[in-house]
């Protein structure tokens, strides 16, 4: 049985780190590093340092799939220590770039120092409006909380909610009209939100899409032009007003439609945002 006691702090922002990314095998032994470290200095060993083996290390990591106990093997735990012991994003945003560990050979086995162990262990360092740790900190926070600030805390989700509905719609509309496959990431969102920003609506979104498949998507040279970096760039106002003559008309109803949302659905998260129902967009 283990009689191991007390707790490790994992900051939220461990979600967006580098080992994040990497087989679950990467974060289970660095988990595994951080809650066999001192937290005091013992034995020998200094705060954030552990002894362990490599052999110790695939032991206590193994797992069960069904009644079959998987044991990680030595070529695939030694390479995690290795990618630990290189030099990857830092949780602190003063940092860019620092190692996880070091380490220095000792009897059957390694001594393995944490870096910065004692500030990421720390929970004075959690205490803010988006992360605490203890009671007292929880308090503080709410404490902290106005009714003013509430009220602007839940204004700013309300627009971060509001965006990525619109850029989502932006986007399928986007590849249904093109027959492309875009994805919806940072470098694509940022020019539809950077024109949600300038005052412009969904449906001005929507109506640029459709103008400018119509005027390229027959035209060898521009077509590759139909992206979200040309048609929401710095000409989109120029793109909203193109000859409506020649592109027609089309209603909020076969918007909605060929996004396959229903209409009313569509408008009653928009509304607020965009314009009223009734009103046409030119196809």
């Amino acid at each position: 049985m283990d009689e191991r006691k007390g707790y490790i702090l994992l900051s939220r922002k461990i979600t967006s780190s580098d080992i994040f990314n990497k087989p679950p095998l990467y974060l289970k032994v660095w988990i595994y590093l951080l809650s066999h470290a001192q937290y005091n200095n013992y034995k020998g060993l200094k705060k954030g340092q552990l002894w362990v083996s490599i052999d110790k290390i695939r032991e206590d990591c193994s797992y069960f799939k069904g009644y079959i106990k998987v044991t990680p093997t030595r070529d695939e735990v030694y390479p995690i220590i290795e990618w630990l012991r290189s030099a990857h994003e830092a949780q602190r945003e003063a940092d860019t770039k620092e190692t996880m560990i070091t380490t220095t050979k000792a009897t059957r086995g390694l001594v393995i120092n944490i870096e910065n162990y004692a500030y990421y262990q720390d929970p004075k360092n959690y205490e803010d409006n988006n992360e605490g740790d203890d009671e007292k900190a929880t308090k503080k926070t709410r404490k902290g909380n106005s009714p003013s600030t509430i009220k602007e805390t839940n204004k700013e989700i309300n627009k971060k909610n509001k965006n990525k509905y619109i850029v989502e719609k932006a986007i399928a509309y986007l590849n249904i009209q093109t027959n492309h496959q875009y994805k919806i990431t940072d470098a694509n969102s940022k020019h539809i939100i950077a024109r949600l920003n300038d005052g412009y609506t969904l449906k001005q979104i929507l109506q640029v899409i459709h103008n400018k498949v119509l005027e390229w998507e027959d035209d060898p040279v521009m077509k590759k032009f139909l992206r979200p970096e040309t048609l929401f760039g710095s000409k989109f106002d120029t793109y909203l007003n193109f000859d409506k003559e020649r592109s027609g008309y089309r209603t909020h109803a076969e918007m909605a439609e060929i996004i396959n949302l229903d209409t009313m659905h569509l408008f009653s998260l928009t509304g607020p945002w965009d314009c009223d129902i009734e009103e046409g967009v030119s196809k």
